[in-house]
């Protein structure tokens, strides 16, 4: 019992190292990380499945540091898995012909294309999710002021971000009360659905206002994120240089045919 206690104050230990390492590093490090993997990721040709296999490396890997379960990745990746399976839910009729086999069982271009597509949303979710998860709103914005990104959008990104969660109480409030007002009804019902949005979209106009003077009230400054000071360290550079390593290779290397290619050749 003691060695397993041990070792596990050892996993436990180095997992705190690692995640600690990775909240540390460079914002500017991790964005360009961050922009880098998403490149190759969606670079991959439209039938390319093998090509994306060793890219899912990142939501098992990142989410094991950052302590966050993949189940929990793909839970936050759904809403965008079903906007893009509806988007792309003709490929499989218009793309019929055979591009390969699964069990003698013939597989069509659109099932191939439609399930690249799926996969290249997940990654790029999961990759946002995760740096999200690992670096802070106000280091995102510095990061994105020192890659010269205009101030109006830094700004709506870093609003947007930190007062979403005051808009879901705003939707929360609503529909609230509108099912105190119609106690037969489960759910809004689809009559008075344009009046529920236009009600929340006038009461978060309304919160955004009382937001803004009291921001104002309190010197809030739109362009203050760009004299945030971000010092570069050698592990910084270090870990941007052997992600996009690992990015590249995985693109243009195709681990998994290489792979393969040992075990059949």
């Amino acid at each position: 019992m003691r060695v397993d206690k041990t070792q596990a104050g050892f996993c436990s230990a180095g997992a705190a190292a690692a995640e600690h390492f990775c909240r540390s590093l460079n914002p500017c490090a991790k964005l360009l990380s961050l922009l880098i993997f998403l490149t190759c990721t969606v670079s991959f040709g439209k039938y390319d499945i093998s090509g994306l296999v060793p890219l899912f490396a990142l939501p098992l890997l990142g989410g094991a540091v950052l302590g966050v379960p993949f189940g929990a990745i793909f839970r936050r990746s759904l809403p965008a898995l079903i906007l893009v399976g509806f988007a792309g839910a003709a490929n499989p009729f218009l793309d019929r012909r055979c591009v390969c086999e699964i069990f003698s069982l013939p597989i069509s271009g659109g099932t191939v294309s439609l399930a690249v597509l799926l996969l290249k949303t997940f990654l790029c979710v999961s990759a946002a999710l995760l740096f999200a998860r690992c670096t802070p709103t106000n280091d995102v914005s510095a990061a994105l002021g020192k890659f010269k990104i205009p101030c109006v959008i830094v700004v709506q990104l870093m609003m947007t971000t930190r007062y979403l969660e005051t808009i879901s109480d705003e939707a929360r409030r609503v529909v609230r009360a509108y099912l105190l007002r119609s106690p037969d009804s489960k759910f809004v019902e689809f009559r008075h659905f344009p009046h529920v949005i236009t009600s929340l979209m006038l009461r978060s106009i309304d919160r955004a206002e009382s937001v803004y003077r009291a921001m104002k009230c309190r010197g809030f400054d739109a362009r203050a994120y760009r004299s945030k000071s971000l010092p570069v360290k050698i592990s910084d550079i270090l870990f941007a240089a052997v992600f996009c390593t690992l990015c590249a290779f995985a693109r243009f290397a195709d681990p998994v045919r290489l792979w393969g290619g040992l075990f059949c050749g």
